[in-house]
C-alpha cells in the first residue's frame, strides 16, 4: 500500500486529536543530515519522549515511522481491553504462569527465587486476553507484561518495556514486526551479557556510502552480527564519536530477514538515539553519570556512555574478523513455525483502540517467556534465562550496564 495512503490514515487520527501533530526536528549542524520527525498525542499523561520519533533518509518513511511509533505508545499507555482479576491457580490452564517470565537471579531478589515463583501463582493479578500464535488458542496474559506503564500495585514479574509493540495496517505484519523486535533484544542481551566476540560486517554498496557519509562528520560506524542459535539475522550498529562533541557511544539494533534493510535500520537507530541523547545532555546541563547506581532513567543510561573513555569498554566485542554478511535475504522463511521448531512460544495481544482501528491500523504487543528481555533500569536487572545460561556456559556475566536505549 502506498505510503501516501498510510499518511492519509494518520491524518484522520490527527484531526480527531487521537494523536498530536507531526513535527519536523532539526539536525545539529555538525551531524549527518537526515529527515527527523516526532509525534506525541493529546493528553499524554507522561512526557513527550513517550511519543514517536524517527530518523530516515526518506522523508515519507520518517513521517510514517514516527506516527506508527506514536500510536504504539498510545495503545501501550491506555488500556482499551477488558481486564480480568484472579490468581494463576484459579485461572489455570487458561492463563500463562507469571513465573515463566521472571528473569531475576536469586542474588538480585529479596526472596529466594523458588519462593517468589510459588508466591506469584497465588497472588491476584489483572489479566488480558491474548493468543498463542502457532496454535491460535486464546490465553490470559498478565496485563503488566503488555501495558507500559502499568500502574496497578502488583509484584513485579518483569520490568516494563515497550519491546514487542508494533503497529501496521495488516495485523499479521504487526505481529511479525513485534516478534522480530523481541528476537532483536534477546540477541543483543545474550551477546552483551556473555561478552561474546562478534564478527564485524563489511558494508557494501549504499551502506558503504552511508558509512563514508558518517565519517565526514567524524563518526565511525561499526556493524556487528549478533545472530544467535535462533538463526534469525540480527545486527548491532555502534556509532562512535571520538571528538567529545556528542555521546561517545550510541547503539542501534535491528532484526530482519532482509539483510541490507536490517543493517540500515540499525544504523539509523544509532543516529536517532545519538541526536536525542546529545540534545538531552545539553538540556540537562551535562550531568555526570559514572556508576551503575546512578542509572535511574533511560537518559541516565545514555549519559553513562557519553564520555570518551567509554569507547574502549566495547572492545571485547570485536573478534578481529571482518566479513561480508553470510546471510542471504530470507523473505520466504515462515518465522513463527521456525521459532516453534526452536522451542520458542510467541503470544500476542491486540491492544488497538477503536479510533486507531477505525483509521485502519492494528497495534499489538508480542511477548515470549523463553526469549531474554531487554531491561533499562539497573534497579531491576534481568540477568537470568535458560538461553543466557546456556550461552554463558559457566562464564561470568558482563557487569557493565549495557549501552542500548
Amino acid at each position: 500500500m502506498p505510503l501516501e495512503e498510510t499518511l492519509r490514515k494518520f491524518q484522520i487520527l490527527e484531526k480527531s486529536e487521537t494523536i498530536g501533530k507531526l513535527r519536523k526536528l532539526l539536525n545539529f549542524t555538525d551531524e549527518p543530515k537526515f529527515f527527523q520527525y516526532s509525534c506525541s498525542y493529546e493528553n499524554n499523561p507522561y512526557d513527550e519522549e513517550q511519543g514517536g520519533v524517527s530518523t530516515d533518509v526518506s522523508e515519507i518513511n520518517a513521517k510514517v515511522k514516527a506516527l506508527g511509533e506514536c500510536i504504539e505508545r498510545y495503545c501501550l499507555e491506555n488500556i482499551f481491553n477488558p481486564l480480568i482479576e484472579g490468581t494463576y491457580e484459579d485461572l489455570s490452564p487458561l492463563s500463562l504462569n507469571p513465573g515463566d517470565f521472571v528473569n531475576f537471579r536469586n542474588e538480585d531478589m529479596n526472596y529466594k527465587k523458588s519462593q517468589y515463583l510459588e508466591k506469584l501463582k497465588k497472588i491476584k493479578f489483572l489479566w488480558v486476553k491474548g493468543r498463542e500464535i502457532n496454535s491460535g488458542s486464546n490465553i490470559l496474559i498478565p496485563a503488566q507484561l503488555i501495558y507500559v506503564p502499568f500502574s496497578k500495585d502488583e509484584p513485579i514479574i518483569r520490568p516494563q518495556v515497550s519491546t514487542g509493540a508494533a503497529a501496521h495496517e495488516d495485523i499479521n505484519e504487526a505481529i511479525y514486526r513485534g516478534t522480530l523486535e523481541i528476537i532483536e533484544r534477546d540477541s543483543f542481551m545474550i551477546r552483551y551479557l556473555s561478552q561474546d566476540k562478534l564478527p564485524q560486517i563489511i558494508l557494501e554498496g549504499d551502506l558503504k556510502k552511508l558509512e563514508e557519509y558518517f565519517k565526514r562528520y567524524h563518526l565511525d560506524l561499526s556493524v556487528f552480527e549478533t545472530t544467535t542459535d535462533l538463526e534469525v539475522p540480527n545486527y548491532m550498529c555502534i556509532n562512535e564519536d571520538r571528538t567529545g562533541e556528542g555521546p561517545a557511544v550510541s547503539v542501534g539494533l535491528s532484526s530482519g530477514l532482509d539483510i541490507g534493510g536490517t543493517i540500515y535500520k540499525s544504523i539509523m537507530e544509532s543516529q536517532q538515539v545519538r541526536q536525542w541523547i546529545r540534545y538531552s545532555y545539553i538540556q540537562d546541563k551535562k550531568p555526570l553519570i559514572i556508576s551503575r547506581e546512578q542509572i535511574r532513567t533511560i537518559k541516565d543510561r545514555g549519559y553513562f556512555w557519553y564520555s570518551l573513555n567509554m569507547v574502549e569498554k566495547l572492545f571485547f566485542l570485536n573478534n578481529g574478523q571482518k566479513r561480508m554478511s553470510k546471510h542471504t535475504s530470507l523473505d520466504n522463511l515462515d518465522l513463527m513455525s521456525h521459532l516453534g521448531n526452536k522451542g520458542i512460544d510467541i503470544y500476542m495481544v491486540n491492544i488497538t483502540s477503536s479510533e486507531i482501528a477505525g483509521a485502519g491500523f492494528s497495534v499489538v504487543k508480542v511477548v515470549s517467556p523463553q526469549l531474554h528481555p531487554l531491561f533499562l533500569y539497573e534497579e531491576y536487572p534481568c540477568l537470568y534465562s535458560e538461553r543466557l545460561k546456556k550461552n554463558l556456559n559457566g562464564r561470568k556475566i558482563n557487569p557493565l550496564p549495557h549501552p542500548f536505549m
